[in-house]
């Protein structure tokens, strides 16, 4: 797979109407253990906060640097955001976490898994689920 195909396959894989957060969490994971064409390196991001008192955000990112050969051709996120009726108990909560401070993917899939707003969400329902990819 290339990453110009990465949007796509990952809007295939999820049903953004009814997939739970736990199953969307679970392709994410999946999806990030796919190999694509060009990525320097597996780069993953989780962040959750409140933002402008609008809507909790959730949000599951794969960030793609670009290289053919040895010359930087850029770089794109793949976004799968989940956006919750703002919850009082994580209004002040602001949690990034990248994926390249931990020593293997599975560890930083551990580490997701363990935080409280993590084990707090993955039972409720969004109000919206985003999937886009955009340019940094």
């Amino acid at each position: 797979m290339r990453i110009q195909e990465v949007e796509g396959y990952l809007k295939g894989k999820i049903n953004v109407d009814t997939d739970s957060v736990s199953s969307i969490w679970t392709t994410f994971k999946e999806f990030c253990e796919e190999d694509i064409v060009g990525e320097d390196e597996k780069e993953i991001l989780f962040e959750c906060g409140t933002y402008r008192k609008e809507m909790f955000h959730f949000s599951f990112v794969r960030q793609f640097t670009e290289y053919e050969d040895d010359e930087y051709l850029g770089m794109s996120q793949l976004h799968c955001k989940l956006l919750f009726t703002p919850i009082d108990e994580f209004k002040k909560l602001q949690v990034t976490e990248w994926s390249m401070d931990f020593e293997s993917l599975d560890e930083f899939f551990r580490h997701i898994e363990n935080l409280k707003v993590f084990k707090n969400i993955v039972n409720l329902k969004p109000k919206t689920v985003q999937i886009y990819q955009d340019e940094c």
